[in-house]
């Protein structure tokens, strides 16, 4: 029976050291994607103001934005 129980304590380990790494690679992901929205804002803010396509670029930029923060956010509760 002690068996069982040390291996059931292994078993639920293994679980959340998975999640765990699950996590991780999500959260790097994210931060990845995070930086390339940040380049990409750099080159847009090095276009002058009256550039017609900045005022589109931008707001591909915020629905980006957006879409990191919402993704931020599930991934915070799927951990908690």
């Amino acid at each position: 029976e002690k068996e069982l129980e040390r291996m059931q304590n292994l078993f639920k380990k293994l679980q959340l050291d998975q999640k765990l790494d699950k996590a991780i690679n999500e959260l790097n992901k994210q931060a990845e994607k995070q930086d390339q929205l940040a380049e990409k804002n750099e080159d847009l803010s090095q276009k002058p103001a009256n550039d017609p396509q900045k005022k589109a670029e931008s707001e591909a930029l915020k629905k980006e934005q957006e879409k990191l923060n919402k993704d931020l956010e599930e991934q915070k509760k799927e951990s908690s």
